[in-house]
């Protein structure tokens, strides 16, 4: 009896984004269950993970810089006195609003094409590198100028993040498993606005600063977490 027929196919290297070849018999395949495939491919795998952290990560960074608005003392901070309470100006809310919906979109654009050059772990590493710039700009801004430009620079992180994850979601996820990683992404994106809102019902009653910059503190600990696990 003949052999069964074999075709090459490139798979996506989870650590370096070089293509890899690999024969595979076409008349030996047959439908994995997803338990299977996390026994056969549990680097892509993880890895897949890792994108979808990236993913609550970033929907996390777009609805911090937000939420404060909500924070009666960021109104004391950033926005002036109107008949006994504080309120800021409908200017700087729209500011606040477009800065980083305006730079996601470039960072969108520019990641995709950059990713591809440089690798998607390098495209991550910059994206956490913009995101560190981004906080500790937003967490030190007394002013609406500083705090716009931090919202600003955050923008493109955003975009960066929610590209290249999504792209590499795609690239390696394993078949069998890759409907479950896909709802698992646009939950993803869900989670990150849940975990700020925690944080902002724990703390954003404070009478000081710490009421909105706890919540940048907690970008801090998300972005630092994603960065160190990077390298593995």
């Amino acid at each position: 009896m003949a052999d069964s027929p074999k075709i090459s196919i490139i798979t996506t290297d989870e650590t370096d984004d070089s293509g890899s070849n690999r024969d595979i018999e076409v008349g030996s395949s047959r439908p994995q269950a997803p338990s299977e495939a996390t026994k056969r491919h549990p680097r892509e795998l993880l890895w897949c993970i890792y994108a979808i952290f990236v993913l609550v990560l970033s929907s996390f960074d777009n609805q911090a810089g937000g939420v404060v608005l909500s924070i009666p003392q960021f109104r004391k901070d950033f926005g002036s006195p109107y008949d006994g309470n504080y309120v800021l100006s409908a200017e700087w809310q729209s500011a606040y609003s477009g800065a980083p919906v305006l730079s996601s979109i470039v960072g969108l654009l520019v990641s995709g094409w950059l990713a591809d050059k440089i690798g998607r772990k390098w495209m991550f590493a910059i994206g956490y590198l913009i995101v560190f710039v981004s906080i500790t700009i937003e967490t030190l801004s007394t002013s609406n100028l500083v705090f716009f430009i931090g919202k600003f620079v955050a923008g493109f992180a955003i975009g960066a993040f929610t590209t290249t994850a999504l792209t590499y979601l795609g690239e390696v996820a394993p078949r069998p498993a890759r409907g479950i990683l896909t709802a698992a992404a646009g939950m993803a994106l869900t989670v990150g606005p849940f975990i700020v809102s925690i944080v902002v019902r724990a703390t954003g009653d404070e009478p000081n600063r710490w009421a909105y910059r706890s919540v940048f503190l907690a970008q801090y600990g998300f972005s630092a977490t994603g960065a160190f696990l990077l390298p593995c």
